[in-house]
């Protein structure tokens, strides 16, 4: 029967009475396993549900323990929810499990019931004449086996009659009562009286011969009077004890012979066993035997001390004869040199490999393949050299014995000089010229020796040294330049011009845009300075007619012309512009000429800019 706790309801859509008390952490009630069903639609419910184990004990009281267990109920199945979920299911869901509880329990379905015939009281009653009664009683009881004694109404759980019952029931005048006294009268007899204790041992406490001592008495019943042991008719108890063995120790002596092997799983040895007393005396083998010591003759024993160890196991073949990581393997077994298998520690504690696989270089499958000998000059030759696997794959050659993975073999020759064309590469094509270019190369007798021989040493036509095919030559672009015009008319700046064309062409004559041609592109116009025409000059190809007066100029009441570049020793150069009217301290140039005009000469010979030259003064 499982119990529900809390969460059970918060993670289920089902509702019982109670839940609300299952919420708070308290069982409320348990459902039984066979009431509930299962749902194929349900998700899992995760609950803690008490697991009540079985009572300590099968007669009397003790406890019991209730734990909890994780369960998803909605896994119920012919009464049953099958395999507890794991602990974390539950806590993650409703939270950890409640605690573990104990409580007392009281089973007797385990219990046994007996009788129990308690000690005879004698009570000892002087009587007349020297001697008495004796008053003997007992109360047998129904105990259980947990020691519990039964009241006497629950007597009849014990299934045996009480002792002596029916002996009493049957008149027996020697039984004991049923709960009751019994009263006899005793003879005057005389009975031997003994001591309950012992003298100490005369000497030690292990000895045949020592002895100890105790009171026998002949006394008269009921008054206890010591009689003469004549008056006893029984016989008389021992007063005297010789020999104690009660402290004695035993030994099973007798040496062992040697075993009959020192390497043998069931090597055998032999003795003539013997009992003997601590005191020193052989005794019966029972002495032994009876305090557990073994008395046996011949032993059987596993005696390895001189076995040898060895490994063994046939190694497979190499599972490649041409690896330098071969693999053998094999079933090693350690074998005892009684012929026994044993454990592998018996040899590999010996420092024996018990290694069942083994890695090793295996070349005796490499085969090697050879090229052809090259020609023999300066008395060497060589061929290449190439290993391969049984399988084709190509391998280091060191693997079929060449001394650092050589790729070549060489030996020595005698050179026969034999003569052939040596014909260079090609050269560059030349530039294509009427639709032809031309390659030339290198052709060259030459013998084996490296020597150059005359042509007439080589058999055979010599390879042509130059050869011409077609061609189209490649387009280059240039700047193709007209011739001068003539000048422009002077400006009033006194500046003229001249243009020219200038236009990119390639080489097959088609004109191309200026970004075709990588050179600068030359200039297609050019201004100059007009020439000069001063005052006093007739045609303006002559020298200025000046002279220096140190006269000052006079206000002729119009603008002043400047000379353009000031004034120097020989009078004005380049052109005059037109400044402001001023008066001028300097001295001025007088005229000895009959002109009255001067500026810029065109070329057509009109004059431009044309001023009247001052008078001379």
């Amino acid at each position: 029967m499982a119990k529900m706790i809390a969460g059970f309801f918060a993670a289920s859509a089902l509702v019982f009475p109670g839940a609300a008390a299952l919420a708070q952490g308290t069982p409320a009630f348990r459902v039984p396993l066979d009431q509930v069903t299962s749902s194929q639609t349900m998700d899992p419910v995760y609950v803690w549900l008490d697991q009540v184990g079985t009572c300590s004990t099968t007669c009397g009281t003790g406890t019991r323990t209730t734990t909890y267990q994780c369960q998803d109920i909605t896994q119920l199945s012919g009464g049953s929810y099958g395999p507890a979920e794991s602990a974390s299911s539950c806590t993650a869901n409703v939270g950890a499990a409640p605690a573990n509880t104990s409580q007392a329990c009281t089973v007797l379905t385990g219990c046994t019931y007996d009788w129990v015939k308690p000690p005879v009281v004698r009570t000892v009653q002087a009587g007349r004449d020297q001697c008495g009664t004796v008053r003997s009683q007992f109360d047998p009881y129904c105990k259980r086996s947990d020691n519990t004694v039964l009241a006497n109404g629950d007597h009849a759980m014990c299934i045996n009659d009480r002792p002596d019952y029916d002996l009493v029931a049957a008149g027996n005048p020697d039984a004991l009562g049923y709960d009751r006294t019994v009263t006899e009268t005793a003879a005057c007899t005389a009975a031997w009286s003994v001591s309950p204790t012992w003298s100490a041992w005369s000497n030690g406490t292990c000895s045949a011969t020592t002895t100890r001592t105790r009171t026998v008495e002949c006394k008269q019943e009921f008054t206890n009077a010591t009689l003469p042991d004549s008056s006893c008719s029984a016989p008389k108890p021992a007063a005297t004890e010789t020999g104690n063995f009660s402290t004695c120790s035993y030994e099973v002596v007798g040496s062992w012979s040697a075993w009959s092997s020192t390497c043998s799983a069931s090597a055998t040895s032999t003795r003539n066993a013997e009992c003997r007393r601590s005191d020193g005396t052989i005794v019966a083998d029972g002495e032994c035997t009876s305090r557990g010591l073994d008395m046996s003759e011949s032993r059987t024993s596993g005696q390895f001390g001189s076995c040898t160890y060895q490994v063994v196991g046939t190694w497979s073949g190499w599972n490649s004869t041409c690896s330098d990581k071969a693999t053998q393997t094999r079933n090693a077994q350690c074998v005892r040199s009684d012929g026994a298998t044993v454990a592998d520690s018996e040899c590999t504690s010996r420092g024996m490999d018990m290694t069942e696989t083994q890695t090793s270089q295996q070349f005796g499958g490499c085969a090697a393949a050879y090229g052809s000998w090259s020609s023999c000059a300066s008395g060497t030759q060589s061929r290449s050299v190439v290993c391969n696997a049984p399988d084709g794959a190509q391998v280091p050659t060191s693997w079929c014995g060449f001394s650092g993975n050589a790729t070549t073999q060489s030996q020595t020759c005698t050179p026969t000089v034999t003569y052939a064309w040596e014909s260079s590469s090609w050269g560059p094509y030349s530039t294509c010229s009427s639709g032809q270019q031309t390659q030339t190369r290198s052709v060259v007798c030459r013998g084996s020796d490296g020597t150059a021989a005359p042509d007439s040493s080589c058999t055979g036509a010599k390879p042509a040294s130059a050869q011409s095919q077609a061609c189209t030559a490649p387009v280059t672009y240039s700047w193709e330049i007209g011739s001068w015009g003539p000048y422009s008319d002077c400006s009033t700046t006194g500046q003229r011009t001249q243009t020219r064309s200038v236009v990119c062409r390639g080489s097959d004559g088609t004109a191309a845009a200026d970004s075709a041609c990588t050179d600068p592109k030359p200039a297609t116009a050019d201004a100059s300075a007009c020439p000069i025409v001063a005052c006093g000059s007739v045609d303006g190809s002559g020298e200025p007619v000046w002279q220096w007066t140190g006269e000052a100029w006079e206000d002729y009441g119009f603008p002043n012309w400047e000379p353009a570049g000031g004034m120097n020793g020989s009078g004005p150069s380049g052109s005059f512009n037109k400044v402001e009217q001023t008066r001028r301290s300097f001295d001025r140039k007088k005229m000895v000429s009959g002109i009255t005009a001067y500026g810029h000469v065109n070329t057509d010979g009109s004059r431009s800019g044309q001023e009247s030259c001052p008078s001379s003064g």
